[in-house]
């Protein structure tokens, strides 16, 4: 064969080469790769005469030299025939090229990439390349961090070509922005949307792995689980190009119970990313695999190696943070690791024990609260947190783990989420657990500090419970009026609250207390509308009239009495409320009326109202009934009554004779208290008395 024939051999297999090369990565309609424009079939026909220029330009793209194959390109580009289906292809693999110099962080190759599609696309606005060009334009956008651009340019395939085979890739395009941007549940839309359409192999495993990193993050941990392990089970190495991959499917698949497949996977991350910040936690998560298996001394060997980190990175921090909480949790003794000098993992004597234990709490409370300070992915870190938190709960240190709990709570985001759930659980509970610990004691002024330090722990449903009231009468006890009133307030407001009828009658009394009576009146009338068969409405009652004393309504509160102690005559208070009655009445100079009370309660039972007969010979005295004041106190004097009182019934006794014209009775007993009397006043006042000429 010539040498003309055997180059023209040459160029010939060349060509074929360079086309099967092309086609191997070029997506033609219904083809699995995007990697490259759409070569049209007939572009070849440019260069029967001649050799494939393209040949030069993918030798150079397969060796990975874009910047030769851009040189290529741009040399070839003004040789080929204007509007033909090889300038055609040029102009976007121009693009292409760009885009891959870029990709590993060429900001300005992005830039030009974005500039050869965008031009390209004016050149050949109905070439299928131009809506791929759409699909580049986004991802270049994307890594340039000018997402709006990013979704813009999938969107123009959306809106304007929604029948081109790049209509799931824009979905799958604008779901890997989203994601980006934390916006996991449009993002989620987005993947939705792509898996209706077909996808090559690896942007099916791309739309699993985005899929199951959105699911991990709006916490929906077994489907998250389930989409990883489907990209698993597709290809061995479905975690390729993003390392947060297998350590979140170790993660899922310990919380799973999978604890072996959780292993392979955290393992795996951390010899191949061993450089990530998060690859000491892998490590440790690994240990704990094995520690949830009843497999001690082998999670011990790995919680070992953690140990020997050095580095005081969060990373590092985390995981010797998730291996003390893990060495506790696996023993019943203080684990070795945090004990200096020691080789036994578990210590025989108790009191050493708890020492060791109360030192071990001490070191994770410290970890964790500077942990609090440091930028991990939140999910991995918070569940290390909480895990600290719990176990110090456990332990009755109930300020540390409410003070991790609280600051953890504060760092996350506002939305509702499945953790905030249940760390707003934990944090409830722990802080219930404390305040109950200090109402056994009896240490309000605990429950008081415990209130104002952490006010973010008291959720709107503890403080309008049994924790509110507990809350607000702890106030009220150390002078708080305010503030308990605040308590009592809302929990008053629903009918339906167990606790209304307790903070309506309370809100009652601190009203009236500070002399706000017009509003505690409010609030027992609210009370008798609402709980008109309640056991406490005499109470309330009782109130009512207090309030009418109060407001200079003198005549109203009387009617009020005498109404309640005719509906109540076997109450407990029957006494207290009789005794205000009488109070009224002795206000007012009624005498008679305050004497027939009196009377009414000695009746009911003479023995427990014999302290009221020096009151009734009172009431007689100043009525000037001197006969019935006399019996009144000599029935007190029978009584054995001493001291000033009885001093006090002798006097007016002598005064009462001589009143009724019994002179001598009445200096007898004169005499006797000038001598005998326990009052210094009554003796000087007897001695005058005696020394009276009648």
């Amino acid at each position: 064969m010539t040498t003309m024939g055997l180059n023209h051999l040459r160029q010939t297999l060349l060509f074929g080469i360079g086309f099967l090369i092309v086609s191997a990565f070029v997506p033609i309609a219904g083809a699995q790769d995007h990697e490259l424009p759409i070569f049209p079939k007939d572009y070849a026909d440019e260069f029967v005469l001649g050799e494939d220029p393209f040949v030069v330009v993918m030798e150079a793209y397969h060796a990975n030299e874009f910047a030769r194959a851009i040189q290529e390109v741009e040399q070839l580009l003004p040789d080929l025939p204007p509007g033909g289906p090889s300038a055609e292809a040029a102009a976007f693999l121009l693009g292409d090229l760009y885009f891959k110099l870029g990709a590993k962080g060429n900001k300005e190759a992005l830039r030009k990439a974005v500039a050869a599609f965008q031009k390209a696309g004016y050149a050949y606005p109905k070439s299928e390349n131009a809506i791929r060009g759409f699909w580049r334009m986004g991802q270049a956008s994307a890594k340039l961090k000018l997402y709006p651009e990013a979704i813009g340019n999938y969107n123009r395939i959306l809106r304007y070509h929604p029948n081109s085979q790049y209509v799931g890739l824009a979905h799958l395009g604008i779901g890997h922005v989203l994601r980006t941007q934390g916006k996991w549940k449009e993002a989620q839309v987005s993947y939705k949307k792509a898996a209706s359409h077909k996808l090559s192999p690896s942007d099916q495993n791309a739309l699993l792995i985005g899929n199951a990193d959105v699911l991990y993050h709006l916490e929906s941990y077994e489907e998250a689980y389930k989409s990883y392990n489907t990209a698993a089970r597709n290809r061995p190495d479905y975690w390729k190009g993003e390392p947060s991959v297998l350590l979140q499917h170790g993660e899922m698949a310990q919380r799973m119970g999978r604890y072996g497949e959780a292993r392979k996977a955290l393992m795996l991350f951390f010899n191949i990313y061993g450089n990530e910040p998060l690859a000491p936690v892998a490590l440790a998560m690994a240990g704990d695999t094995l520690r949830h298996e009843k497999k001690n001394r082998e999670a011990q060997k790995i919680y070992n190696i953690v140990r020997t980190f050095d580095k005081a990175t969060p990373g590092v921090q985390a995981a010797k943070l998730l291996m003390a909480v893990g060495e506790m949790l696996g023993s019943e003794c203080a684990p070795a690791s945090m004990l200096k000098n020691s080789q036994n993992h578990c210590l025989e004597e108790a009191e050493q024990k708890n020492a060791d234990e109360a030192r071990v709490l001490d070191t994770i409370g410290d970890e964790a609260k500077t942990l609090l300070k440091k930028d991990l992915p939140p999910l991995t870190l918070n569940e290390i947190l909480l895990e600290a938190a719990k176990l110090h709960r456990k332990h009755g240190s109930y300020d540390t783990a409410i003070a991790i709990e609280n600051k953890l709570l504060l760092r996350l985001p506002g939305d509702s989420t499945p953790f905030r759930k249940k760390l707003t659980s934990e944090l409830n509970d722990t802080m219930s657990d404390a305040i109950n610990e200090a109402a056994v004691k009896q240490d309000d002024v605990r429950i008081v500090q415990l209130f104002y330090t952490y006010p973010s722990a008291f959720t709107p449903k503890m403080l309008t419970g049994s924790t509110g009231m507990l809350v607000a009468e702890k106030l009220l006890k150390v002078g708080l009026y305010s503030q308990s009133l605040d308590l009592y307030e809302p929990i008053s407001v629903s009918v339906a609250n167990p606790f209304a009828e307790s903070a309506l009658i309370q809100l009652g009394k601190l009203l009236m207390q500070q002399g706000d009576y017009a509003r505690a009146r409010g609030k027992f009338m609210q009370f008798l509308a609402r709980y008109s068969r309640s056991k406490r409405v005499p109470d309330v009652k009782v109130f009512l009239a207090e309030l009418s004393d109060y407001q200079g309504e003198k005549e109203k509160a009387i009617l009020e009495y005498q109404g309640w102690l005719r509906l109540y005559p076997k109450h407990p208070d029957h006494e207290r409320v009789s005794l205000k009655l009488a109070k009224l009445f002795q206000n007012k100079r009624d005498f008679k009326n305050e004497i027939d009370v009196y009377l009414r309660l000695i009746k009911t039972d003479s023995q427990k109202h014999a302290w009221l007969y020096l009151r009734v010979a009172d009431g007689y005295y100043l009525l000037k009934d001197y006969k019935k004041a006399a019996d009144f106190y000599q029935l007190v004097l029978k009584t054995g009554v001493v001291g000033s009182r009885g001093n006090w019934a002798q006097l007016q006794l002598a005064n009462c004779y001589q009143a009724l014209g019994k002179h001598d009775e009445g200096k007898a007993i004169y005499v006797r208290l000038e001598q005998d009397a326990d009052d210094l006043l009554i003796k000087k006042v007897a001695s005058e008395k005696a020394m009276t000429r009648f």
